[in-house]
This record gives structure tokens, sequence and C-alpha cells, in this order.
């Protein structure tokens, strides 16, 4: 993909190389979760639901979300 200007990693944890596939050179790591005013709130919930309603259990949540700031 030559045209291709900038390339994102995301990882929860940090690789001690870059795969030379990535095609990324320079790279910069920004970590947010340094400063402690920046740590996420994260809660975690549980989602239960058929797997005939798994699409609509879905729709419905990513639309829930979508409407909160």
């Amino acid at each position: 993909m030559p045209k291709i200007k900038s390339r994102i990693l995301t990882s929860a944890t940090t690789m001690e190389t870059i795969p030379p596939f990535t095609q990324i050179q320079d790279p910069v790591t920004v970590d947010f979760l340094k400063d402690a005013n920046n740590i996420p709130r994260i809660t975690i919930k549980k989602v239960v639901a058929t797997s005939q309603k798994k699409l609509e259990a879905l729709l419905k949540l990513i639309c829930k979300i979508g409407t909160k700031k």
C-alpha cells in the first residue's frame, strides 16, 4: 500500500520490536496512562442474549452508547 501516509498501531501491551510488515519507521509512543488524570473510567457490563438475538442486542448497545458523551 504505497499511498498510505500514516499508520497507527494500538495495543494493551508494549512490543519490543514492531514487525517489518507494518513498514513503520521512527515510531512514536503515546501513553495516556502515565498521567493519573487521563486514566479511563472503565466499567464492565455483561450482556446476555440468545444466539438468535445477538446482532439485535449488539445494535441496541451501539445505539445506546452512541448517544452518550
